[in-house]
């Protein structure tokens, strides 16, 4: 996507959203995830949708909108992207190391 756009390209993708958002298999994910270094995202409002598409949930229409980055908002954003993954990373494993500690104790007293 990011080799096709020029610097005034603006993409509309229409998806129909099969999973709720914080779903793990979520496709929200991938819109928000693997473009935010390369493109500034909208989502349409459900209200600029016709009355038939206007559900919320899973099954219902989203239409995401990218535009280009300039190239110090791209690495700007790229360097938040690897806080917010790393972030992400820590705070699993403190969970991991919490748990495994609490299982213990647990067999400790059994």
């Amino acid at each position: 996507m990011r080799d096709l756009a020029g610097p005034n390209t603006l993409i509309l993708i229409a998806n129909v959203q099969r999973y709720p958002v914080h779903h793990p298999l979520a496709e929200t994910k991938f819109y928000t995830e693997s473009t935010v270094k390369d493109f500034e995202r909208t989502e349409l409002p459900v209200t600029a949708l016709h009355s038939d598409f206007q559900r919320t949930g899973a099954g219902n229409c989203v239409i995401h909108v990218f535009r280009p980055r300039g190239d110090k908002k791209r690495k700007s954003a790229s360097k938040d992207a690897k806080k917010e993954k790393k972030a992400k990373k820590e705070k699993k494993e403190k969970k991991e190391k919490k748990e495994k500690k609490e299982k213990k104790e647990k067999k400790e007293k059994s």
